[in-house]
């Protein structure tokens, strides 16, 4: 992100260069390349700062959903342990039952 922070400036100074050799190879006077360039360095850096802060906000809301889904895996995983007071009777499986009474009668 430390790169985004200079892209406005290379977009612009990039197009400028760009456009100053196009307009010296066609021909035209110097002043009317220096205006294109002009032009073209104003345009291209309002297009580069619109740019920049699109992309910027695209990678926030991912970072935030990634976060996002972080945090419900989290939440997904915790074990609730809390005990059910209002089971009054407990009634073992008759399996239970029976290894009691294999276990009485080996002894």
């Amino acid at each position: 992100m430390k790169q985004l922070k200079y892209f406005p400036f290379y977009l612009s100074a990039s197009a400028t260069l760009i456009i100053g050799f196009l307009g010296i190879f066609r021909g035209l006077e110097s002043s009317e390349v220096c205006k294109h360039m002009a032009y073209t360095m104003i345009l291209m850096f309002i297009s580069g700062v619109m740019l920049k802060q699109t992309i910027r906000s695209v990678y926030e809301e991912y970072k935030n959903d990634k976060l996002k889904k972080l945090i419900a895996q989290k939440q997904q995983s915790v074990i609730d342990v809390r005990v059910d007071d209002s089971m009054d009777e407990f009634t073992p499986l008759e399996i239970s039952n029976a290894v009691k009474t294999k276990m009485q009668t080996e002894q």
